[in-house]
């Protein structure tokens, strides 16, 4: 074999299958050649489309082609094929689609390929210009990536239309080859978008659809592509211009060529998915031409507009649940069928452009949309939950026949339509020529009308009076008949077709609740409550109306997607602690942020110079500045009355913010400047760039003061603080490493390690004692100095990240990234609180106004500005602990977790300081209760021991051994004299608290969980492996008659404030309460799906809250047990706390506690004031699926 031939394992199977059936005589050789000149060698499985889309190889000749590859053969002919091939190609004139020879063995034209490489040529010089020499004037059209012009080609000598990309993500020279190729992977999305639509548009060839003469780039990158230019008006225009139906149905032969363009896409795999009058030009010479496939897409290729779906099982119904999860809506919402509304992209085929062609014979008939609605989420809505209104009902002269066939394209079930609109248009034409339409159910009437048209000359002969009679008295006793059943037909489809809508909106609704559910796993708490609101608001369920009481009739599952809505925005609102103050859009991308040292200023750079100061409280413009080149980064003197930027050409320049005037510009010798930061007293500001050298330069006139440090690889980052270590700069670098400078004595202090890839932002807190990083690994890292020891690892990022802030104190921590994401880290707790969306790369963040203002900057050339709300803490436990119980001190003061490590923290929550942690007990503790006046601390262990501590000192007071086994439960009596304690040796003991002596010991049955006593203290209770609630009167301890149950084990107990009432929790997720006085059963439930293992009731006792197996805690109405909210944790909750006052639960969420205010108010709002609520709390507004700025 040559050295120069490729062994043939190195050829794609499938072009080694392309070679053999010419190597067998099955394909010819030069229809190979063309097809590989259209399509390229590689990837193979192209061109194997290609080639049998061409030639109609049977099974067995494709069975085998297979197996002869299979057995290896022909190796060495099939290396020299390829060569010859190759020579071949090389020989050719490279012909661009439209004049490659294409193959005639199959009139099927072969799929459009999209996974070639793209190629575009550098735009010749002086060969387009604008007709009227005014570009303002030249345009005709514009969209969300790009517009029209009129030009004029100087090399063709003609006027064409170009369309060229406006948005940033042009083409670098770097990113082609020598020949203009590039790949699309590599791309931009909006370039890959818009060369797909070039690429697509290109590739079709047919009357109906607009000719693309070239692609091309222009010097600076931009993109575009020129085509014919098609003079006339849009269908849009048209219909406007109609006042009868009967001008609008003079329109029927453009959309029948309409449906000839669409059919002859869907031949090729293309499905436009934005067919539209405004889409539709009517040349002025009788041409009907479709535009704009931007949005479309190819079957068997990656969906550039949609996103992919996740989670889709997780709704766990069957095959008939057709609503996306993850998916997002594409197209215009008065064209999309029902399934492009529910976001399904990856099932979308021709009869979702059949639809839209319904819905363009609709206006042509009608004069309106079948579906309308004030907003776009409104008529997406309606979409899918609202009946249909047949064309007739709108004007009675619309022809039958039509009106059949637009009914049956618009049915809500793809299945139900025409399969293509090849189909679709035969009807068309079957009625224009006057035949009978396959879709219209012809009356007898109808028939015998049809009948006399068209033999109008021989019913005229003598008999046809007596024949019209007798048809007449036929057709009208059939018609009396038929009217009758059509009336039960109609009744019986009212019914089908409500109970459609209702199905269809629960079924949206259990779309945006998963969704919503999703979103808040990840944390994106802002946008699930969106989600949430609008999943409450989309179900029939949520009404208190007839149709509620259908749905819930069929579906009683829908009672719990209301309260699963409910909770999750609640769970939602109160963990979001951001909430936007401000959005404002600048356009050019953002790159830089500082927020000044008051809190009442911010600052942002942006990629064309453009330094804007903002009003904190509102964003608006304060002042403009002029940088010279793109900003890299900005910083506020201490006093707040300078600013220094560095760019990206090299200089520093720093103004007088008072006037507005530059003080001084200078060039730092480093290239490219990326980072810059004010030394503590404001004398002297530190840069870093490309070339990894810190230097020192004076605030007041720029000068040189030299160096500070370096580092191997260039500084991406800078931060500063004068804390008590003194003054420190903190330096990132592209050598993965954090460093800290000793700024007073110009020297390194240390050197932080442990990132895999680039260190991107650096942040310290005031003290100097923590210093916060994120990289390029998808990590932010917190390290303790001077010590350098790992403090916080934080990692799951979804993609790079870019920058970091840090709250003076230390608390908090937000990290932005690539994916758009800023996640507000809590550091104490190590955990994250909230992940707030952006819908481009946020380039920057920034705190101020001691880490309650947040301000964030993004590719999309956006600056917002975020409230950062102080909430209760996140309390934590070891990260591979569990809490096993909590407690609050009446006073509200104190919380303590006890975890399976055998330790019990105490956190003082009034000053948030580090809680103190008590170790004693050698096993898990059971549980922890405070004393009623605070000043001790119960706990029991599965050591077999209660234990007593001070508190708040956490002094060890007294040590209670008797029990054998391990103790679950420990209580104080109400007068706090007293403690009952149980476990696994069946017995109760009461001890006393100041003494620690047994006092009374009581039989019970083996494993007793939990223990409570009455308000009185004349009562004990205790829930155990037994079926039913023990009582004993004290002081003696005499049994009182057990309260049965018929459930399984009992586990959680609780006394109601007053006494009156006793509720239970089993094994089995049922709640029952009972009147303590008649010891009868007066409210069961079942709230969980598990065990029942804490009950806790409000201090009013309005409410009982219980935590379950199932990962929720439940809150509901002690009367009846109607379940008010459900919130959902991340593990089996075991752990939960009302504060005295009422106002706080507290509950265990795997090795941590959080704390949720029980302020219900705002759960009385109507869902659709919700659903605006929690828009403008985000700056983003829910289309479909997918969240938009405003």
């Amino acid at each position: 074999m040559s050295p120069s031939q490729p062994p043939r394992d190195a050829i794609d199977a499938d072009l080694q299958f392309c070679l053999l059936a010419v190597r067998r005589g099955l394909v010819d050789r030069r229809l190979l050649v063309s097809l590989a000149a259209v399509h390229g060698l590689e990837p193979g499985a192209v061109l194997r489309r290609a080639m049998e889309c061409a030639v109609e190889l049977s099974p067995h000749q494709v069975a085998g082609l297979e197996a002869e590859l299979a057995k290896g053969g022909d190796q060495e002919q099939l290396v020299a094929l390829l060569e010859h091939l190759k020579t071949a190609l090389a020989e050719a004139s490279s012909p661009t689609v439209g004049d490659v020879p294409v193959a005639h063995a199959r009139p099927t034209a072969p799929p459009v390929p999209t996974d070639q490489p793209w190629r575009v040529t550098a735009e010749s010089p002086g060969r387009y210009h604008f007709p009227s020499g005014d570009p303002g004037l030249a345009e005709i059209g514009r969209g969300g990536i790009g517009r029209v012009l009129v030009v004029h080609d100087a090399h063709l000598g003609r006027d064409v239309a170009l369309k060229e990309l406006l948005v940033p993500g042009g083409v670098a020279p770097s990113e082609m080859s020598d020949d203009g190729r590039g790949g699309l992977s590599g791309a931009p999305l909006t370039t890959r978008r818009f060369l797909r639509e070039a690429q697509v548009t290109g590739q079709l060839e047919h009357p109906g659809i607009v000719p693309v003469y070239e692609l091309g780039a222009r010097p600076d990158g931009t993109l575009y592509y020129t085509m014919k230019l098609v003079r006339g008006r849009t269908l849009a225009q048209a219909l406007l211009a109609c006042k009868r139906i009967e001008d609008r149905l003079r329109l029927l032969p453009h959309f029948v060529n309409l449906c000839h363009a669409v059919a002859y896409a869907h031949s090729r795999g293309v499905i436009h998915r934005d067919i539209k009058p405004a889409n539709i030009m009517l040349g002025e010479f009788g041409e009907t031409v479709l535009l704009d496939w931007g949005l479309a897409t190819i079957r068997g290729t990656s969906d550039l507009h949609g996103e992919p779906l996740a989670r889709s099982a997780e709704l766990g119904h069957g095959a008939l649940e057709g609503l996306t999860v993850d998916g997002v809506a594409v197209g215009t919402p008065q064209y999309m069928s029902p399934e492009q509304v529910m976001g399904d992209s990856s099932n979308l085929d021709a009869r979702a452009d059949v639809w839209a062609l319904g819905v363009v014979l609709y206006q042509i008939l009608t004069g309106t949309v079948p579906f309308v609605g004030s907003t776009p989420v409104e008529v997406m809505h309606n979409v899918l939950t609202q009946p249909l209104v047949p064309p007739r009902q709108h004007d009675r002269a619309v022809p039958r026949e039509l009106a059949s066939i637009c009914v049956r394209a618009l049915a809500r079930q793809p299945a139900d339509r025409f399969p293509s609109a090849r189909e679709l248009c035969e009807e068309v034409e079957a009625y224009r020529a006057g035949h009978l339409v396959g879709s219209h159910r012809y009356t007898r009437w109808e028939l015998a009308q049809r009948f006399a048209t068209r033999h109008r000359a021989t019913l005229a002969a003598g008999l046809a009076v007596l024949a019209v009679v007798l048809v007449a008295l036929g057709v009208v006793t059939a018609s009396w008949r038929g009217e009758r059943t059509a009336r039960q037909q109609e009744a019986e489809a009212r019914a089908t077709e409500r109970a459609q809508r209702l199905e269809t909106s629960f079924r949206l609704a259990q779309g945006l609740a998963e969704r919503a559910a999703r979103l808040t796993r990840d944390r994106a708490l802002l946008d699930a409550r969106i989600f949430a609101a609008a999943s409450w608001l989309a179900n029939p369920a949520a009404e208190r109306d007839a149709a509620a009481r259908e749905l819930l009739a069929r579906r009683p599952e829908a009672a719990d997607a209301v309260l699963g809505a409910r909770s999750r925005y609640f769970q939602a609102s109160v963990g979001a602690v951001a909430s936007l103050i401000a959005s404002v859009e600048v356009g050019a991308p953002l790159l830089a942020v500082a927020v000044a040292p008051e809190g009442s200023r911010v600052a942002t750079g942006s990629s064309d110079g453009g330094i804007v100061l903002w009003d904190a409280a509102n964003a608006r413009r304060l002042a403009m500045l002029r940088a010279v080149d793109e900003v890299r980064d900005l910083a506020f003197s201490p006093d707040g009355q300078h600013l220094v930027a560095v760019t990206r050409n090299g200089r520093a320049e720093c103004w007088e913010l008072a006037r507005g005037r530059r003080l001084w510009s200078t060039r730092t010798d480093e290239g490219e400047v990326n980072a810059v930061v004010y030394a503590p007293d404001g004398g002297v500001i530190v840069t870093g760039g490309r070339d990894g050298v810190l230097r020192l330069w004076s605030a007041g006139d720029g000068a040189g003061l030299g160096e500070l440090g370096r580092h191997p690889a260039a500084v991406h980052d800078l931060a500063a603080t004068g804390g008590g270590l003194g003054p420190r700069v903190a330096s990132a670098s592209r050598d993965h490493t954090v460093r800290v400078w000793d700024l007073a004595h110009r020297r390194l202090v240390t050197t932080l390690e442990g990132a895999a890839s680039v260190v991107r932002g650096v942040a310290l807190d005031r003290s100097g004692e923590l210093v916060a990083a994120v990289s390029h690994d998808k990590s932010a890292r917190v390290w303790e100095l001077p010590s350098g020891r790992p403090r916080l690892v934080a990692g799951g990022f979804e993609d790079e990240m870019l920058s970091v802030a840090l709250a003076p104190d230390g608390g908090r921590l937000a990290a932005a990234g690539w994916d758009g994401r800023v996640t507000i880290w809590d550091i104490g707790a190590a955990v994250p609180l909230i992940a707030i969306t952006h819908q481009s790369p946020v380039w920057a963040v920034a705190m101020g106004q001691g880490g309650r203002l947040l301000a964030t900057v993004t590719e999309d050339g956006r600056l917002r500005i975020w409230n950062l709300s102080d909430t209760q803490p996140v309390l934590a436990a070891p990260e591979r602990s569990f809490v096993w119980s909590l407690d609050l001190s009446r006073d509200g003061r104190w919380a303590a977790l006890a975890g399976t490590d055998g330790g019990i923290r105490l956190h003082d929550l009034a000053s948030q300081a580090p809680g103190r942690e008590l170790r004693g007990h050698r096993d898990i503790v059971g549980t922890v209760a405070f004393s009623p006046a605070g000043q001790l601390l119960a706990s029991s262990g599965f050591d077999g021991t209660v234990r007593l501590w001070e508190v708040p000192s956490g002094r060890p007071t007294a040590l209670l051994r008797g029990h054998v086994g391990f103790v679950r439960t420990v209580t104080w009596s109400p007068d706090g004299r007293m403690l009952a304690s149980g476990g696994s040796d069946e017995t109760v003991r009461l001890w006393d608290a100041v003494s620690g002596q047994e006092r009374l010991r009581l039989v019970s049955p083996p494993l007793v969980r939990t223990v409570a006593f009455d308000p009185t203290g004349c009562q004990l209770a205790a829930t155990s492996e037994a079926a039913h609630v023990l009582r004993w009167e004290l002081p003696g301890g005499h049994p009182l008659p057990p309260l049965a149950t018929p459930g399984a084990v009992l586990s959680g107990l609780a006394y109601s404030p007053d006494g009156r009432t006793l509720a239970a929790g089993d094994g089995e997720g049922w709640i029952i309460i009972f009147d303590t006085g008649s010891e009868r059963e007066l409210a069961r439930r079942k709230v969980h799906t598990g065990f029942v293992y804490t009950l806790r009731f409000s201090p009013d006792g309005r409410w009982l809250v219980s935590a379950g197996d199932d990962r929720r805690v439940v809150l509901q109405a002690s009367a009846d047990l109607a379940p008010e909210l459900a919130l959902e944790a991340s593990q089996s909750v075991m752990a939960i706390a009302v504060s005295f006052d009422g106002t706080i639960l507290a509950m265990g969420d795997g090795h941590l506690v959080r704390f949720v205010p029980l302020d219900l108010d705002e759960l009385d709002a109507r869902p659709d004031e919700l659903l605006a609520r929690a828009e403008r709390a985000t700056g983003l507004w829910l289309d479909g699926f997918e969240l938009r700025p405003r």
